[in-house]
């Protein structure tokens, strides 16, 4: 059985998990958050950029879903060498996640692909890191990746999303809720479309849970930020500089919810498959054995 909590440090939250022994957490339903995406996107220097798609969001007890219901994708698209294309996901298709991975789960195939996270933290309030610097509004510059071109449609790599929960305001400055931290050792970069929201659905989980009056629904966004790090493959194009996407979206129907624990497992028998463009022969790190095991587990409530 595994049990997972959220940890203060220095103003930062983390999800952990460690093993104690017994039996898996109980099947009653968990309090938690719920929230829709939808297509629209908030006017910015890299609107269009990141995959759109409608979809559901659940959080409870340290753990996400995140439903594909409609796919709004266009075509994959290349910024200074850097591949960015759709999410994996179609619709029915969904992902598991929490602040160590991710899983993306294809129901009709009974298959699954796991993904691997090296940092998700955030901190509440506009509490800038040192490291963050200023995010840069730059305008996107993209060119369309032709359909045969194969080895830029499947081009993956590392990644990191800087983001922040935003609460909109009909008159005065935008209050900044929360900003966290997201990096990836290796994935396709469309990943970042759905990555964005798993700091955001953790937050509202907390923050929701503590107030007396929920959050106008209406008034909340993601801010993201994509940092696509210095390319060294040598792809047409390619610069020596990190790319910076920023996107805005708005969240919808967000609410308090009740959260039956089975929405958050892997369900018994599915098989996992690599990611499309996935080598093991990369040079890194190969998935810890037991790995998806942990997806198969009822997330623990944390200890009080």
């Amino acid at each position: 059985m595994r049990q997972a909590g959220w940890i203060t440090t220095t103003g930062m939250y983390l999800l952990i998990a460690c093993a104690t022994a017994g039996p898996s957490g109980s099947g009653s339903a968990r309090t938690g958050v719920r929230f829709a995406i939808g297509s629209a996107e908030t006017p910015a220097p890299a609107s269009g950029a990141l995959g759109k798609f409608d979809g559901v969001v659940e959080f409870a007890d340290g753990r996400g879903r995140l439903d594909v219901t409609a796919q709004h994708y266009g075509p994959t698209i290349a910024v200074q060498g850097r591949t960015l294309g759709a999410p994996l996901a179609g619709p029915g298709d969904y992902y598991l996640f929490d602040s160590t991975g991710f899983v993306l789960v294809r129901p009709a195939s009974r298959t699954f692909s796991t993904f691997a996270l090296s940092e998700s933290s955030f901190r509440l309030g506009d509490v800038p890191e040192p490291r963050e610097g200023f995010m840069e509004f730059s305008q996107l510059r993209a060119d369309t990746v032709p359909a045969n071109d194969s080895a830029r449609l499947i081009q993956h790599g590392p990644f990191t999303v800087r983001w922040h929960l935003d609460r909109r305001h009909a008159s005065g400055p935008v209050q900044v809720l929360a900003r966290g931290w997201i990096e990836l050792p290796d994935a396709p970069r469309g990943e970042a479309s759905v990555v964005r929201w798993f700091g955001a659905a953790a937050v509202l989980a907390r923050t929701m849970a503590d107030r007396e009056a929920p959050l106008p629904a209406d008034s909340l966004q993601v801010t993201a930020a994509i940092v696509l790090p210095a390319s060294g493959s040598g792809a047409p194009g390619a610069t020596a500089a990190p790319v910076t996407l920023i996107a805005l979206h708005s969240l919808t129907a967000v609410s308090t919810a009740s959260i039956d624990p089975a929405r958050l497992i892997l369900p018994a028998g599915f098989i996992e498959r690599p990611w499309p463009g996935f080598e093991r022969a990369s040079g890194l790190p190969v998935p810890a054995r037991g790995t998806a095991e942990r997806w198969r587990s009822t997330p623990e409530r944390p200890r009080k």
